[in-house]
């Protein structure tokens, strides 16, 4: 036997090298997880995206109807030091009467005393926790506000607290069973679905793409008021212009892609930040795999099936052609031979198995 024919036996003999790289290379998935906890994504950045070119800096008799989240407003209202829980609820009532007016719909936070879905979330955001504390009219408010709201029992405690003082001045209130998010987007949508034009003052990223993704052009109005802050002054964000300039196919995925790419109960994706992502997703090549992810009757195996073909799209393969396992294979060896530094594991796709995970529970929060 030649030596040419030798060499084909042996190769035939020899595995599939890309197989050992659906396994993970760490004990958790590192792609999508950072010392044990999720990867942050840049919500931000689609913030950004979401407001171009729809700014409204003079909308007249905007105070028809507002519905306002009562989570960005217990840290808007700065507390005065030596002022107690009843003067400082108190205060926030007369804020929200004079700034929103007594037609205003205030929406807070549902807070469970077991585990949720945004706890991940929540650890990132407290950087430093006060004890708890017991809240009475008379007591002296915590000296650290961010602190205070930080820790979910006096959080809980502080709502509750000002939840009957808004209530005694005849503000509507409402209290979501879990994420305020949906609550306040549902109330707006509803509102504009009947015909009353509604704005809505939120700081949080996901309260936008859900209103883009809901909204149609049959309802009024809704805008999206951006406060004051530092040196850029208060503006609008008109929903209907930022639906117009995304377009219907990608407005009515819109929720899926930010689901899918990272949010506060979804992982972000080591590397692939928002705007990059929502370009890769946005294609019409795709649009059936996001549509299965979405889909409220699809099972398991049809989710991890579209999260899986939406994962290689994402990382540069070809859907029905590519495996994840090629292509942390071939990510590996690419890296292998320009990068001047040490491989990480972070920096290769997410095998099959952490993308089937991460697919169901971004499913799970589209469906919600």
């Amino acid at each position: 036997m030649d030596l040419f024919n030798r060499l084909i036996l042996l190769a035939q003999r020899q595995p599939d090298v890309s197989l050992y790289f659906s396994y993970e290379l760490a004990p958790v998935p590192s792609s999508l997880f950072k010392d044990n906890m999720m990867r942050k994504s840049d919500k931000a950045a689609l913030g950004r995206l979401l407001s171009q070119d729809v700014v409204v800096f003079d909308l007249q008799n905007w105070k028809t109807r507002v519905v306002v989240d009562g989570g960005a407003l217990l840290h808007r209202v700065r507390w005065q030091k030596v002022s107690t829980y009843s003067l400082t609820a108190d205060h926030h009532v007369r804020y929200v009467i004079n700034k929103y007016g007594r037609n205003a719909v205030v929406v807070f936070d549902g807070y469970c005393s077991g585990p949720s879905t945004k706890d991940h979330e929540h650890v990132h955001r407290s950087a430093r926790v006060a004890a708890a504390v017991a809240i009475s009219p008379d007591t002296v408010v915590h000296p650290n506000q961010a602190a205070f709201l930080a820790n979910s029992q006096n959080k809980t405690a502080f709502i509750s607290f000002l939840v009957k003082h808004l209530k005694d001045a005849n503000v509507q209130v409402m209290e979501a069973t879990g994420d305020a998010d949906t609550q306040i987007c549902s109330t707006a949508i509803h509102k504009a679905a009947d015909v009353e034009t509604v704005t809505v003052v939120a700081d949080d990223t996901d309260v936008p793409i859900l209103l883009t993704h809901h909204w149609q052009t049959s309802m009024a109005d809704i805008y999206m008021k951006h406060e004051a802050r530092g040196k850029s002054s208060e503006a609008f964000i008109s929903i209907r212009k930022v639906k117009l300039n995304f377009g219907c196919g990608v407005s009515c995925r819109l929720l899926v892609i930010h689901a899918f790419t990272g949010c506060d109960t979804t992982s972000g994706i080591y590397s692939h930040g928002k705007i990059t992502s929502l370009k890769k997703l946005a294609a019409n090549s795709v649009a059936r795999w996001l549509d299965d992810l979405e889909c409220a009757t699809a099972t398991q195996e049809e989710v991890g099936v579209a999260g899986n073909q939406l994962m290689v799209a994402l990382c540069g393969g070809v859907p029905g052609v590519d495996s994840l396992a090629k292509l942390r294979y071939s990510t590996y060896t690419k890296l292998c031979t320009y990068s001047k530094t040490a491989v990480r594991p972070e920096q290769l796709p997410p095998t099959d198995r952490a993308t089937y995970f991460h697919s169901l529970r971004a499913h799970v929060l589209v469906r919600q």
